[in-house]
């Protein structure tokens, strides 16, 4: 690699993307070409612009065609941009060139879930586990997967299998956690709601699940007021959002429900959740047209149950692991 590409990759490094750029457009070497046409599609995604970074992937791999690090960043960018099923298409093209390379096995693993074919996914992410590669990670997202088919039992099992590899994992641990409210094991849950406690980052599922478990231990208003601060805080969080609103309704507060759907569902109209909820909402107000106008909307929409539930992409818990280069 020349010491020009060196340049460029230290400017990236710190995120100098524009003097990136103009190091790249300086750039008169004849070789290295695919990793310079990969470099500039990575300055594009991180200067937003999507379509040109595209552009330069394709490039980089019209001049290396089994340069595997320009599939897995276009396969990255068609993902950023909804299109899915040719992100799926890419990462097999790559992977004809290299089936065992592990990255592109988890990332197959990773689309095929977000794509709803969550038996092909759970097959990659068990090649990716056999490649002694990403295990937890891999473990993680199974679990997930089993989560968004109610299958708690596997779920549980999954979560279990990655905290082995890891027992401070704060993601497979709330999402344990998640998995056995949803059972309704709340013994086993509150056991691990407080190792979650002592864990010094919080995510989204882990106010939800702490108000959740407060509730059903009877502690209404410190559940409440958990969910209110979070709320306030992430105003687009739809899952909080539902859990709060679930709270009031069980308590009563009817008027309180509605208006807090209604207040996200302006922010998020196409979450089938969301939809759901809404819909319910107005047919408990006796609104039957509209309301199961939105039921019929909500089953049209594709989703994730539990959207805030994060699938591991592979990024550092600890700070956000860029595009590969």
């Amino acid at each position: 690699m020349s010491k020009e590409i060196h340049k460029i990759i230290n400017e990236l490094n710190k995120k100098n993307f524009k003097i990136a750029l103009k190091l790249c457009e300086e750039y008169t070497e004849n070789k290295d070409l695919h990793i310079l046409n990969n470099l500039k599609g990575i300055i594009y995604i991180n200067l937003k612009d999507t379509i040109r970074a595209i552009e330069y992937f394709k490039k980089s791999i019209n001049y290396k065609e089994n340069y595997l690090e320009a599939y897995a960043n276009l396969a990255n960018s068609y993902f950023s941009i909804k299109n899915i099923a040719k992100s799926i298409e890419i990462i097999k093209k790559g992977l004809s060139y290299d089936e065992k390379n592990p990255n592109l096995n988890f990332n197959l693993g990773f689309f095929f879930s977000e794509n709803f074919q969550y038996q092909e996914a759970i097959k990659q992410y068990q090649k990716v586990i056999k490649l002694d590669h990403n295990k937890e990670m891999a473990f993680n997202n199974i679990g997930n997967i089993y989560l968004n088919e109610k299958n708690y039992f596997k779920a549980r099992e999954n979560f279990l299998e990655c905290l082995k590899l890891n027992s401070s994992n704060y993601l497979t641990i709330n999402n344990l956690i998640r998995s056995l409210i949803l059972k309704r094991d709340f013994i086993q849950a509150a056991k691990y709601q407080k190792i979650s406690d002592k864990l010094k980052i919080k995510n989204s599922i882990y106010f939800i699940n702490k108000s959740e478990l407060l509730f059903f231990q009877k502690k209404y208003e410190e559940a409440i007021i958990i969910l209110e601060k979070f709320c306030e805080k992430y105003k687009e969080n739809v899952d909080a959002h539902i859990s709060l609103s679930l709270i009031y309704s069980n308590l009563g507060k009817f008027e309180k429900s509605y208006k807090l759907i209604e207040d996200i569902y302006k922010l998020n109209s196409h979450d089938t959740n969301l939809n759901l909820v809404q819909s319910m909402n107005l047919l408990k107000k006796g609104n039957f047209k509209d309301g199961w106008k939105l039921y019929d909307k909500s089953l049209q929409i594709k989703n994730n149950y539990y959207s805030q539930i994060p699938f591991w992409k592979g990024e550092d818990l600890n700070k956000k692991k860029n595009i590969s280069v």
